[in-house]
């Protein structure tokens, strides 16, 4: 039996959302092995987390990766690259796309030819992985409603998700020209510990202890296929361990669910949690739906189930309790 292999791994955005929780998922659970691991975040505002690992084998740089990610992949011998460094959130998207497709794909750009100039320099055996997005492929009902898979075309409707489908484009052109070792994973909404409130989740939450306004964009019947967290972080870990160069793969969470529901039941567990007075759905206002709104997402896992032996394990009135119950005894 082949022994499981020792990595130098490279995480970009590990302070953000997923990358701090794949961090906490690697360190707590003893997913990878690994002789050290780099985290390299620029910082910006959503950068909200940080690892506090009293250990060698855990390095933080702050900073850009068009600045700092060459002589880190050459300092240490990087051979792992998993890429969460983005711009997210389309609404910051929509009021200035400049940043989006600065960092989602001339930086991510960068980092790739840093990557392919020094493995082929050192005869290093790499593996890139991307981490995409459902939104590349747009509204379910630009696809034919048939649910999103590996051949899905793209079909981005805003800024953010047209820059990470072009970071997609730019990888597989690396793929092909250079035999460059990647995988592409593309998730569906992730949620769980230490979101930024600017999502919908944190900001429900937010909005609840408040007893502010809960915005709804149009009628809340934007319906979304929604992944708890951890679960994702397991199938990134699936798709390096198992996972087939050139190929992409899919973490759903088997559901979708209107905004407006998803709401309300966020509100009844805050209701509960808090022994509140009045209900919170009180909370909720419609507002003026957004520029480029996709209807529907919904992912088809079929692949990473059978190649990766994958499924999301996390029901969603469970993970949504657990989150919940977090950011309550955070506050």
């Amino acid at each position: 039996m082949e022994s499981e292999r020792i990595y130098n791994i490279l995480v970009t955005g590990g302070s953000g959302f997923i990358g701090w929780n794949f961090l906490n998922y690697i360190f707590n659970n003893n997913a990878l092995k690994y002789n050290v691991v780099v985290n390299l975040d620029a910082g910006d505002y959503s950068a909200i987390n940080r690892i506090n690992l009293n250990t060698e084998k855990y390095k933080f740089y702050s900073g850009r990766m068009k600045d700092l990610s060459e002589s880190i992949i050459e300092n240490y011998n990087i051979d792992l690259i998993i890429n969460f460094a983005a711009h997210t959130h389309v609404d910051n998207s929509i009021k200035g796309v400049y940043d989006f497709v600065s960092n989602n794909v001339l930086e991510m750009s960068v980092l790739m030819e840093n990557a392919r100039l020094i493995w082929k320099k050192k005869n290093i055996k790499g593996l890139f992985v991307q981490i995409s997005t459902d939104e590349v492929f747009g509204s379910l009902e630009d696809q034919g409603f048939i649910p999103f898979n590996e051949y899905t075309l793209h079909h981005p409707n805003n800024p953010y998700s047209a820059s990470k489908s072009a970071a997609e484009v730019m990888l597989r052109s690396f793929m092909h020209t250079y035999n460059f070792p990647s995988i592409i994973t593309n998730c569906s909404n992730n949620y769980g510990f230490g979101q930024h409130n600017e999502k919908l989740i944190p900001k429900i939450i937010e909005n609840c202890l408040n007893k502010k306004t809960i915005p709804i964009y149009g009628d809340g019947s934007q319906c979304r296929d929604w992944i708890y967290v951890d679960d994702h972080c397991e199938g990134i870990i699936s798709a390096i361990k198992k996972g087939k160069i050139g190929n992409s793969y899919l973490f759903g969470g088997d559901k979708t669910i209107s905004n407006l529901e998803i709401t309300k039941k966020i509100c009844s567990i805050v209701d509960k949690e808090t022994n509140a007075l009045s209900p919170h759905e009180s909370l909720i206002e419609f507002v003026t739906d957004r520029l480029g709104h996709d209807k529907t997402y919904l992912v088809d896992y079929t692949r990473s189930f059978i190649d990766l032996g994958w499924f999301p394990k996390t029901k969603l009135d469970f993970g949504l309790e657990k989150t919940v119950k977090w950011y309550l005894n955070k506050e």
